[in-house]
Protein backbone atom coordinates (compact mmCIF):
# COMPACT_ATOMS: atom_id res chain seq x y z
CA UNK A 1 0.00 0.00 0.00
CA UNK A 2 2.82 2.37 0.84
CA UNK A 3 4.40 1.49 -2.44
CA UNK A 4 1.18 2.32 -4.31
CA UNK A 5 0.95 5.64 -2.54
CA UNK A 6 4.44 6.47 -3.60
CA UNK A 7 3.59 5.46 -7.12
CA UNK A 8 0.41 7.62 -7.08
CA UNK A 9 2.39 10.53 -5.64
CA UNK A 10 5.04 10.00 -8.24
CA UNK A 11 2.46 9.77 -11.01
CA UNK A 12 0.70 12.88 -9.70
CA UNK A 13 4.01 14.74 -9.71
CA UNK A 14 4.65 13.59 -13.23
CA UNK A 15 1.10 14.54 -14.15
CA UNK A 16 1.58 17.98 -12.63
CA UNK A 17 4.86 18.35 -14.48
CA UNK A 18 3.22 17.20 -17.71
CA UNK A 19 0.40 19.71 -17.15
CA UNK A 20 2.95 22.50 -16.66
CA UNK A 21 4.77 21.36 -19.80
CA UNK A 22 1.44 21.13 -21.60
CA UNK A 23 0.46 24.67 -20.49
CA UNK A 24 3.88 25.91 -21.55
CA UNK A 25 3.54 24.20 -24.95
CA UNK A 26 0.00 25.51 -25.27
CA UNK A 27 1.21 29.03 -24.51
CA UNK A 28 4.08 28.65 -27.00
CA UNK A 29 1.66 27.26 -29.56
CA UNK A 30 -0.65 30.26 -29.06
CA UNK A 31 2.28 32.68 -29.47
CA UNK A 32 3.35 30.85 -32.63
CA UNK A 33 -0.20 30.97 -33.99
CA UNK A 34 -0.39 34.72 -33.28
CA UNK A 35 3.00 35.24 -34.91
CA UNK A 36 1.88 33.16 -37.88
CA UNK A 37 -1.32 35.20 -38.22
CA UNK A 38 0.70 38.42 -37.98
CA UNK A 39 3.21 37.13 -40.52
CA UNK A 40 0.32 36.11 -42.80
CA UNK A 41 -1.20 39.59 -42.59
CA UNK A 42 2.21 41.16 -43.18
CA UNK A 43 2.80 38.84 -46.12
CA UNK A 44 -0.61 39.76 -47.59
CA UNK A 45 0.21 43.47 -47.23
CA UNK A 46 3.63 42.97 -48.83
CA UNK A 47 2.05 40.92 -51.60
CA UNK A 48 -0.49 43.70 -52.24
CA UNK A 49 2.31 46.27 -52.26
CA UNK A 50 4.31 44.15 -54.71
CA UNK A 51 1.26 43.94 -57.01
CA UNK A 52 0.87 47.73 -56.83
CA UNK A 53 4.55 48.20 -57.63
CA UNK A 54 4.19 45.86 -60.62
CA UNK A 55 1.24 47.92 -61.91
CA UNK A 56 3.22 51.12 -61.45
CA UNK A 57 6.20 49.57 -63.22
CA UNK A 58 3.98 48.52 -66.13
CA UNK A 59 2.55 52.04 -66.43
CA UNK A 60 6.04 53.53 -66.21
CA UNK A 61 7.32 51.19 -68.94
CA UNK A 62 4.37 52.16 -71.13
CA UNK A 63 5.05 55.88 -70.51
CA UNK A 64 8.74 55.35 -71.26
CA UNK A 65 7.91 53.65 -74.56
CA UNK A 66 5.54 56.49 -75.48
CA UNK A 67 8.19 59.07 -74.53
CA UNK A 68 10.82 57.29 -76.62
CA UNK A 69 8.43 57.23 -79.58
CA UNK A 70 7.70 60.95 -79.09
CA UNK A 71 11.45 61.72 -78.91
CA UNK A 72 11.97 59.72 -82.11
CA UNK A 73 9.20 61.67 -83.86
CA UNK A 74 10.68 64.97 -82.65
CA UNK A 75 14.14 63.95 -83.87
CA UNK A 76 12.71 63.11 -87.30
CA UNK A 77 10.86 66.43 -87.38
CA UNK A 78 14.04 68.26 -86.39
CA UNK A 79 15.99 66.53 -89.16
CA UNK A 80 13.27 67.39 -91.69
CA UNK A 81 13.25 71.02 -90.52
CA UNK A 82 17.03 71.21 -90.81
CA UNK A 83 16.87 69.85 -94.36
CA UNK A 84 14.10 72.28 -95.23
CA UNK A 85 16.14 75.14 -93.77
CA UNK A 86 19.16 74.10 -95.85
CA UNK A 87 17.02 74.02 -98.99
CA UNK A 88 15.44 77.39 -98.25
CA UNK A 89 18.80 78.90 -97.40
CA UNK A 90 20.21 77.60 -100.67
CA UNK A 91 17.26 79.03 -102.58
CA UNK A 92 17.59 82.33 -100.76
CA UNK A 93 21.33 82.54 -101.48
CA UNK A 94 20.66 81.74 -105.15
CA UNK A 95 18.04 84.49 -105.29
CA UNK A 96 20.42 86.96 -103.67
CA UNK A 97 23.18 86.11 -106.15
CA UNK A 98 20.69 86.38 -109.00
CA UNK A 99 19.56 89.78 -107.73
CA UNK A 100 23.16 90.99 -107.45
CA UNK A 101 23.88 89.77 -110.97
CA UNK A 102 20.76 91.55 -112.16
CA UNK A 103 21.88 94.79 -110.47
CA UNK A 104 25.34 94.59 -111.98
CA UNK A 105 23.98 93.84 -115.46
CA UNK A 106 21.40 96.60 -115.18
CA UNK A 107 24.16 99.01 -114.14
CA UNK A 108 26.20 98.06 -117.20
CA UNK A 109 23.15 98.48 -119.46
CA UNK A 110 22.41 101.92 -118.02
CA UNK A 111 26.09 102.92 -118.36
CA UNK A 112 26.13 101.77 -121.98
CA UNK A 113 22.92 103.65 -122.75
CA UNK A 114 24.29 106.81 -121.14
CA UNK A 115 27.52 106.56 -123.07
CA UNK A 116 26.01 105.80 -126.47
CA UNK A 117 22.58 107.37 -126.50
CA UNK A 118 22.27 110.99 -127.60
CA UNK A 119 18.62 111.31 -126.62
CA UNK A 120 18.61 112.89 -123.15
CA UNK A 121 14.93 112.26 -122.55
CA UNK A 122 15.42 108.57 -123.27
CA UNK A 123 18.35 108.42 -120.85
CA UNK A 124 16.36 110.32 -118.21
CA UNK A 125 13.37 108.02 -118.68
CA UNK A 126 15.53 104.89 -118.44
CA UNK A 127 17.26 106.23 -115.31
CA UNK A 128 13.89 107.09 -113.78
CA UNK A 129 12.56 103.62 -114.60
CA UNK A 130 15.68 102.05 -113.11
CA UNK A 131 15.38 104.12 -109.94
CA UNK A 132 11.67 103.30 -109.74
CA UNK A 133 12.46 99.59 -110.09
CA UNK A 134 15.02 99.86 -107.30
CA UNK A 135 12.55 101.72 -105.07
CA UNK A 136 9.85 99.12 -105.72
CA UNK A 137 12.26 96.36 -104.81
CA UNK A 138 13.23 98.15 -101.61
CA UNK A 139 9.56 98.88 -100.84
CA UNK A 140 8.37 95.29 -101.29
CA UNK A 141 10.71 93.90 -98.69
CA UNK A 142 13.83 93.50 -100.73
CA UNK A 143 15.68 95.63 -98.22
CA UNK A 144 14.11 94.11 -95.10
CA UNK A 145 16.34 91.07 -95.07
CA UNK A 146 19.62 92.93 -95.09
CA UNK A 147 20.59 91.44 -91.74
CA UNK A 148 20.43 87.96 -93.26
CA UNK A 149 23.04 88.63 -95.97
CA UNK A 150 26.62 87.64 -95.59
CA UNK A 151 29.08 90.46 -96.23
CA UNK A 152 30.08 89.06 -99.59
CA UNK A 153 26.51 88.80 -100.87
CA UNK A 154 24.80 91.91 -99.47
CA UNK A 155 22.75 93.63 -102.13
CA UNK A 156 23.76 97.05 -103.20
CA UNK A 157 21.60 99.82 -101.80
CA UNK A 158 22.73 102.21 -104.49
CA UNK A 159 20.34 102.97 -107.30
CA UNK A 160 21.13 102.38 -110.93
CA UNK A 161 21.57 106.09 -111.51
CA UNK A 162 24.25 106.11 -108.82
CA UNK A 163 25.87 103.06 -110.40
CA UNK A 164 26.03 104.88 -113.70
CA UNK A 165 27.62 107.86 -112.02
CA UNK A 166 24.63 110.03 -112.85
CA UNK A 167 26.33 111.04 -116.08
CA UNK A 168 23.37 112.64 -117.79
CA UNK A 169 24.30 114.69 -120.77
CA UNK A 170 22.51 117.83 -121.74
CA UNK A 171 21.25 116.88 -125.18
CA UNK A 172 18.09 118.38 -126.55
CA UNK A 173 15.63 115.56 -127.05
CA UNK A 174 12.84 115.22 -129.52
CA UNK A 175 9.23 114.44 -128.72
CA UNK A 176 9.17 110.71 -129.48
CA UNK A 177 7.81 107.75 -127.57
CA UNK A 178 10.17 105.76 -125.37
CA UNK A 179 10.05 102.69 -127.61
CA UNK A 180 10.65 104.80 -130.74
CA UNK A 181 13.62 106.52 -129.12
CA UNK A 182 15.03 103.19 -127.88
CA UNK A 183 14.56 101.62 -131.32
CA UNK A 184 16.25 104.58 -132.96
CA UNK A 185 19.16 104.17 -130.57
CA UNK A 186 19.49 100.47 -131.30
CA UNK A 187 19.26 100.81 -135.09
CA UNK A 188 21.19 104.05 -135.23
CA UNK A 189 18.52 106.17 -136.90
Amino acid sequence: LEYLRKEVFKLRSQNSQLRKDFDLLKENNQRLMDANASAGASFAALNQHAKQLNKTLTVTKSDLAASKQQVHKLNLAQIELKEELKMKTGTYVAEVHSRLQYQKTMGRIVDTIQERCRDTRLVETILAMTDECEMEFAGTGGGEDEGMYHDDMAPSTTTMSELSGDRRSAFDGQDKSLSARFTSYLWGS
